[in-house]
Parts: structure tokens; C-alpha cells; sequence
């Protein structure tokens, strides 16, 4: 699992620098989804991870645009 981890954290702070503090649906979409993988890595890290992607994905929830996919792997998140 150590691969996996280190592999998402590095799609992370690509994406960190490539798309910096963009908030648009699409940017909170692909950084909730890195995040939700991140969480379920396990890790130091992994709740803040898990906060954070549900933050996003509530977000989009708000915005009325989370998808029948985000909304599952919000309810998992969530651990329902």
C-alpha cells in the first residue's frame, strides 16, 4: 500500500500545482476523488484526507451537482 499512497500524493501536488486554488465543480471534483483514494490508503494522514474530500464533496452536494458516483463515495466516506 505504501506504492499506492506515495503514487496518489504525488497526483496530488501535481494537481495542487497545476490548478492551485481553483474551486470550480471540476477542480473540487478531481481533488475530492484524489483525497477519498488517499483516505482509504491508510496512513498518517488518512482522516484528514477523508475530512477534506467530504468537505468537497458537500460542496458539490450544495451546488446540486454530485453525481450518483460522488454520492457513493460520500455515503463510504461517511461510512454508510
Amino acid at each position: 500500500m505504501p506504492a499506492a499512497r506515495a503514487a496518489w500524493e504525488h497526483e496530488l501536488r501535481l494537481f495542487d500545482h497545476m490548478h492551485g486554488d481553483d474551486e470550480s465543480a471540476d477542480v473540487m471534483r478531481l481533488r475530492a476523488a484524489v483525497e477519498a483514494h488517499l483516505a482509504g490508503a491508510r496512513g498518517p494522514d488518512c482522516e484528514r484526507y477523508r475530512d477534506q474530500a467530504l468537505a468537497r464533496l458537500d460542496a458539490l452536494a450544495r451546488a446540486g451537482v454530485l453525481s450518483e458516483r460522488e454520492l457513493t463515495v460520500r455515503r463510504k466516506l461517511r461510512g454508510r
